[in-house]
């Protein structure tokens, strides 16, 4: 594998269909997590090796610093999903729920909504659960009608069979001219869900492009804020607005 990160370069940027059968052979989803592999994706840069996640139906990898940018810009969702004319400062006197927050509690202040929370072994809790959560199914939320001042949820509308009913429900919670920002991956640079056949496993297929089609179809009547603002590849991001004045 020494010359593995000079060959997936000049493949990847000659683009023959041989040149891509080829790629997929080097790299696929069975040998992506071999360390000799990885050793090799550490020499790629980030957009050469979203490129090769593209075209080989691969997870893309993010390193070191990356990881940390990327989580940075996902959680900033929080921020732009405060109402109007408020700031993270005021969130301690808000009631936002963080939906489907697993181990991202992303602020001290959201009110955190999951399944479960984790599974003890050796007295420790694991699966990085936020231990606090509200136990609730994220498509029954056991909230009032028009109680909620703003909604987050990173990565957990595409483990939910049914997105539409689910954004509903959540829109049902919110106060009139309040916030919702929800973030997912983009399946073209993760995998495929009709592969994904673990019990919380992916639903659907979600993209810039699928998504934006469910909200216009769907959603007409709220606004769209922000759509797809990531300037990398692995997850994109959308805020919309429900009706009214807050």
């Amino acid at each position: 594998t020494g010359r593995i990160a000079r060959l997936l370069r000049i493949i990847l940027f000659h683009n023959h269909i041989m040149s891509m059968e080829k790629l997929k052979n080097i790299l696929n989803s069975s040998n992506l997590h071999d360390a000799k592999i990885q050793s090799e994706m550490r020499k790629l840069s980030l957009k050469e090796r979203e490129e090769l996640s593209f075209v080989t139906r691969t997870l893309v990898y993010y390193y070191d610093q990356e990881v940390s940018l990327v989580r940075q810009c996902e959680e900033s969702v929080l921020l732009k999903s405060l109402p109007d004319n408020h700031t993270l400062d005021d969130i301690i006197n808000l009631n936002c729920l963080n939906i489907g927050a697993g181990g991202r509690t992303i602020n001290p202040y959201l009110i955190s909504i999951d399944l479960n929370r984790g599974q003890i072994e050796n007295n420790t809790v694991s699966n990085g659960i936020t231990q606090n959560s509200i136990l609730s199914s994220a498509s029954e939320l056991p909230f009032k009608d028009d109680s909620i001042d703003c909604i987050v949820a990173l990565h957990i509308l595409e483990h939910i069979e049914n997105p539409v009913d689910a954004l509903r429900e959540w829109l049902r919670v919110l106060k009139p001219g309040a916030k919702m920002g929800i973030v997912l991956p983009n399946w073209k640079y993760a995998w495929d869900a009709s592969n994904d056949h673990s019990k919380y496993g992916h639903r659907w297929n979600s993209s810039p492009e699928i998504t934006k089609k469910m909200l216009v179809e769907n959603f007409s009547d709220c606004e769209l804020i922000y759509f797809d603002t990531y300037d990398y590849k692995l997850s994109f991001d959308f805020v919309i607005k429900k009706p009214g004045i807050y």
